[in-house]
């Protein structure tokens, strides 16, 4: 993984963090395979997300993320606030 130059962290409020689990579940996040067989780009970007529920840990890492799964990395980009050149890579 790459050097991390800047650390963004703060609490979600109630609304963020059910907003995020309600869609999480509505795109079934905790049913989706870790990793599925996909063309490669040449960028070498991958989006991980991890997640504990319940004491059922479960990772998703996507080269070529789909709708959904994009729709996840997505919205964590938003809740950051941090700028990014994520639309370059997500659909």
């Amino acid at each position: 993984m790459g050097n991390g130059k800047e650390i963004n962290v703060r609490p979600l409020t109630e609304f963020e963090w059910r907003d995020f689990t309600d869609l999480l579940n509505r795109v079934s996040y905790w049913e989706l395979p870790s990793t599925v067989d996909e063309i490669l780009p040449e960028d070498g970007a991958a989006w991980l997300v991890d997640g504990l529920r319940a004491k059922q840990y479960h990772w998703v890492r996507r080269r070529v993320p789909n709708e959904p799964y994009a729709e996840i990395c997505k919205h964590l980009i938003r809740l950051s606030g941090l700028e990014t050149a994520h639309t370059l890579y997500l659909p």
